[in-house]
């Protein structure tokens, strides 16, 4: 269904230098005609005669005269009927919920009345109602405006209430988008951001419960017909109200409503708004943590090890996508290709089943060719007991490829979803695409380790990965050891009175990947040469157990207070 159409108007500035509009109040069965758009009318009309069959506190309600004339006398009471019930609804609940959440609509507006036009017309199928921004702006500037704010919707399709409320509270929530972006910040919205604002307009007045045959369950279901199309290309097609659908539900779920609230108080406008309204309500996340973890719960929807990696909503319990790819283990000789076509914030999912243990434990992805920017590969490793850790290969750096470790032996899923995000705003109806080639092939030696260096960092640097309380020190080959606690810090005096605390580097979550964990010590004041591993058995609990590893650069030296601290 094709909810809304946009038609952005070319400029605001001219309602600043007029007197204002004069004042008009509409009355029971006024004439008038109306403009319309052809593409959307049933019969391609422009042009339709009307009459004002209703109103309530907040509405006017237009009928266009061909289909109130074609009904008999029961059905004009039915239509009469159908229209106080709308007025009560946007009322009641639509128009005061929408305003306190969103902002408000232009008002009193172009024709300087506090109420809203809505034109009950026939509309071609699947088009359930749509807003045009131009009615908003004098006949001077766009002749076709009606100059009033207004609403159309299908009179055709409304047979059931909770649908008529949906589209009217999705199509609502544009005439105050109209309002708090153009009008108020000169500022032209994508269109794939108001139309998830606009769903999300349908969930937050309630008209999702009951669950079945709702908005959202369509989305749901439209979603999983095409879930690799792109989150920020608009065709205006079910599977575009399908993505944003999800993706709203989902940032509400995890972060705040409030984030989709304030993408209209900034004047920012696609992906930078969302960035700055998670800033604006405290959140250190950003657009892309949010679509990198939208990704996994795509495909995971497991909230039991981490409440991001799924949906909270119980009604979504069941939905994951297939797999892009499957495919079945990795040969220990030779490799597997992967070609794909990415448009920016698309998703796609490679998932590496039942891979076995042999004499390769390694499994290198890399990316052939010129590295693509901005292309980023979250990954979800698998372990043989059903645990799962997420990771994020970050091509923008200049690496072609990563490894990993343990495949078989502890490792027994792997699954990729490479995405590109170089456009932040902007986008339209055919988002240009990158061909990526991704070759996955077993190794028995390992990568080499990345430097400090290679992120800014040094030797011996403390660092806190973004969302993660955890501090580890990082060393020249490549490894970080994790500081349990700070009580460990003040164990070495030349850190100072707050340790290594004072000095943390606070670093994304890929660069604190990017150094591989190491739980082994040695004790660098007795110079024993005696290798102990770390047991971790709590938050800021420990203990060190005498182990047969090998001194090489994955051991970190420790003084004889921290070894006794365990």
């Amino acid at each position: 269904e094709k909810n809304t159409k946009i038609r952005l108007a070319v400029s605001i500035s001219f309602l600043l230098f007029f007197g204002a509009p004069i004042a008009h109040a509409d009355v029971l069965n006024d004439q008038r005609v109306f403009t319309i758009d052809s593409q959307y009318d049933a019969k391609g009309r422009t042009q339709l005669n009307v009459t004002l069959r209703g109103l309530s506190k907040y509405v006017y309600f237009y009928v266009t005269d061909d289909h109130w004339n074609a009904l008999t006398e029961f059905g004009k009471q039915q239509l009469t009927n159908l229209i106080a019930t709308i007025g009560n609804e946007f009322d009641q609940r639509i128009y005061p919920l929408e305003i306190a959440f969103f902002g408000s609509e232009p008002n009193p507006g172009i024709d300087n009345d506090s109420r809203l036009t809505l034109l009950l017309a026939s509309l071609k199928s699947g088009v359930g109602g749509y807003f045009d921004s131009s009615n908003n702006y004098a006949k001077r500037e766009i002749p076709t405006s009606n100059e009033r704010e207004m609403i159309y919707l299908n009179v055709a399709q409304y047979s059931e209430s909770r649908r008529l409320f949906s589209f009217l509270a999705h199509e609502f929530q544009h005439l105050i988008s109209f309002n708090q972006k153009e009008n108020t910040r000169n500022a032209v919205d994508d269109v794939w951001l108001n139309e998830l604002r606009s769903e999300y307009a349908i969930a937050y007045v309630g008209y999702n419960t009951p669950f079945a045959d709702s908005t959202l369950e369509n989305r749901a279901l439209s979603y999983l017909q095409q879930p690799s199309d792109s989150l920020t290309e608009w065709k205006n097609l079910l599977p575009d109200y399908g993505q944003i659908t999800l993706f709203g539900e989902y940032l509400a779920e995890h972060w705040s409503p409030r984030v989709l609230a304030d993408t209209l108080t900034s004047t920012a406008t696609g992906i930078t708004s969302i960035n700055d309204a998670l800033a604006k309500n405290g959140f250190r996340d950003t657009f892309e943590n949010v679509f990198q973890s939208w990704l996994t719960a795509n495909i995971l929807n497991d909230t039991s090890k981490n409440i991001r990696y799924g949906y909270t909503n119980p009604n979504l319990a069941n939905f994951r996508v297939a797999p892009t790819q499957l495919i079945d283990d990795i040969p220990s000789q030779g490799a597997v290709t992967i070609s794909a076509s990415l448009k920016d914030w698309q998703g796609r999912w490679y998932d590496i089943q039942r891979l076995s243990a042999d004499s390769n434990p390694y499994l290198r992805i890399s990316v052939a060719g010129a590295v693509i920017p901005s292309l980023k590969i979250p990954y979800l490793v698998v372990a043989n007991d059903g645990n799962y850790t997420f990771h994020v290969a970050d091509f923008t750096k200049g690496i072609k490829e990563f490894q990993i470790e343990q495949i078989g032996s502890q490792v027994t899923r792997v699954i990729l979803m490479p995405y590109t995000g170089a456009k932040l705003s902007g986008f339209g109806s055919d988002e240009s695409s990158n061909n990526v080639s991704i070759t996955l092939q077993r190794s028995s030696v390992p990568l080499a380790a990345v430097t400090p260096e290679y992120f800014g960092l040094h030797e011996g640097d403390f660092i806190r990965a973004d969302g993660d309380n955890d501090v580890y020190i990082i060393n020249q080959a490549g490894y970080k050891r994790l500081v349990l606690s700070p009580k460990i810090c003040l164990l070495y005096g030349h850190l100072g009175a707050r340790g290594c605390f004072a000095s943390v580097r606070l670093v994304m979550p890929e660069v604190r990947d990017a150094f591989k964990t190491s739980l082994y010590f040695s004790n660098g004041e007795t110079n024993d040469g005696k290798i102990y591993r770390l047991i971790v058995t709590g938050e800021d609990s420990a203990y060190l157990t005498p182990d047969s590893h090998v001194l090489d650069n994955s051991v970190f030296f420790i003084n004889t207070r921290e070894q006794n601290a365990y």
